[in-house]
């Protein structure tokens, strides 16, 4: 576990290499998380009996007393499909959030481990404790121009399609068990189109229903092929779960089947089947069956919302400030005798 002076030294380090913090998620998690506010624990999710998503090692997650504690990346993993093509997109969700490093100095305890919770043999001993040993995760030295000095080393960020990775994580807890979302600084999604519609549009749409300001936009995308495998991996999977033959098969587009046909030849058949009954169970399917499930019961505040939501000592707090205006104290002085 890293000591506050070392958080403290963390932080500063990753403001200076311009550096964020990642979450994935499926867009059932995606609304959980406006509804409560932030990114809650597993455990909390389950106990407030919320809709969230769940995976084959959730299990392992369990076992390794990961279910109270909030899980960030250094790396979005789900940037090398869009940028290499040579993997399966993140398994976690078409949603990334970007999460500012002061998150840390909000954290009750942060430790660094080395492999993922989720993985069988990860080590609660086998940690990273201090600042110098984490700034060496990064490939350069902070003092090289921007985006250089946010990249992490290249066998750290390299995604390989499975749930649990060897990149190292950051674990934290939470007051009340939840990572305020307040520190979300943007929500990255990917490439679907869901009704003519953008899945991005969609998050968009659920987030401005919410008090909740963070920017969404659609994940760039400097290759066409990729916005090619969305739209096909769509068009497939709202009926069945879709394998990477049949994808091959139905797909009009040669670099398509050009991807299909690496996936299947390096053996990341089993994690893209997992992948896609992933997606398909916690942003399509929910999404088909009731539209309605996925828009937000909260409103864009209002005026007359946030000043209905104050408590007692806000609202005392901000008469007292309003009272130094003469003009203003006088309205108030009408209104307390009507």
């Amino acid at each position: 576990m890293l000591s506050k002076d070392e958080i403290n030294k963390t932080v500063e380090m990753l403001i200076d290499r311009d550096a964020y913090f990642f979450h994935s998620c499926q867009l059932i998690d995606f609304k959980t998380y406006l509804l409560m506010g932030g990114i809650p624990t597993r455990e909390l999710l389950e106990n407030k009996k919320m809709l969230f998503s769940t995976y084959k090692s959730d299990d392992n997650l369990k076992s390794n007393n990961g279910t109270d504690k909030i899980i960030l990346k250094f790396v979005d993993f789900g940037n090398q499909f869009f940028h290499k093509i040579n993997t399966i997109p993140n398994p976690f969700g078409p949603i990334v959030l970007q999460i500012k490093p002061d998150v840390l100095l909000k954290a009750q305890e942060v430790t660094v481990y080395k492999k993922s919770m989720r993985s069988k043999d990860f080590d609660e001993n086998n940690t990273i404790n201090n600042v110098n040993d984490i700034d060496q995760l990064f490939k350069y030295d902070s003092n090289v121009p921007f985006p250089e000095k946010r990249q992490i080393r290249d066998e750290l960020a390299d995604y390989s399609g499975y749930e649990y990775d060897q990149a190292p994580e950051i674990v934290c807890t939470f007051e009340n068990d939840i990572l305020p979302i307040e520190f979300v600084t943007l929500a990255s999604v990917d490439q679907y189109v869901i009704k003519r519609r953008q899945l991005s549009h969609w998050s968009d749409e659920m987030r401005y229903a919410t008090k909740f300001t963070f920017p969404t936009q659609r994940r760039y995308c400097p290759r066409a092929v990729c916005v090619d495998i969305c739209a096909d991996i769509y068009s497939n999977i709202v009926e069945e779960i879709p394998t990477l033959e049949n994808i091959k098969k139905t797909s009009q587009k040669v670099e398509v089947q050009k991807w299909c046909s690496l996936l299947m030849e390096t053996g990341k058949e089993e994690q893209f089947n997992l992948f896609v009954e992933y997606l398909r169970n916690w942003t399509f399917l929910p999404f088909h069956k009731d539209e309605t499930l996925l828009k937000s019961e909260a409103k864009p505040p209002q005026e007359d919302d946030i000043l209905e939501n104050l408590s007692p000592e806000e609202a005392m707090n901000l008469l007292k400030k309003l009272s130094k205006d003469n003009k203003v104290a006088n309205q108030i002085k009408k209104l307390a005798k009507q």
